[in-house]
């Protein structure tokens, strides 16, 4: 199946049902994807730029190199999603769940960690740096080569 292309910006998706919708290189940028149904949906290489995904169940989807920089996932479910060199730059983190999780790569330089769940996440080579660590789970989590200079205690 050939992908959906997708030019959106700002379209309002609040509480969609997208479960494996095939969304790469989707642009999404300030989109409204709160409470939205994503599971297994494909937004690899998407650009969701400021876009808002609060309480969004993101579960197994696939957002490798995705952009997410700004972008407000408080609450979301993201339970084994891979994440892959995706840019998180002044991501709000705030309470979301990555149990589980592929995030080799990953840049979380700015982002609100506050109450975030690692547990046994893979954050090879993620960069950390300058933000609180003070408030997350980082139980089971791989941190290979993470850079963590700069950033507040664990």
């Amino acid at each position: 199946m050939r992908p959906l292309r997708c030019l959106a910006w700002r379209i309002f998706l609040h509480q969609a049902l997208l479960d494996s919708a095939n969304l790469r290189g989707a642009f999404l940028d300030k989109a409204n994807l709160d409470e939205a149904e994503l599971c297994n949906a494909d937004l690899s290489n998407a650009r969701l730029k400021k876009a808002s995904l609060l309480r969004a169940n993101l579960r197994y989807a696939h957002l490798y190199s995705a952009d997410l920089t700004d972008a407000n996932l408080t609450g979301a479910d993201l339970k084994g999603v891979d994440l892959t060199d995706a840019d998180l730059t002044d991501a709000n983190l705030t309470g979301a769940n990555f149990t589980n999780c592929r995030l080799i790569g990953v840049d979380f330089r700015g982002c609100d960690l506050t109450n975030v769940n690692f547990t046994n996440a893979n954050l090879s080579y993620a960069i950390f740096s300058d933000v609180d660590l003070s408030d997350i789970n980082l139980t089971g989590a791989d941190l290979t080569g993470a850079v963590l200079a700069g950033s507040e205690s664990l």
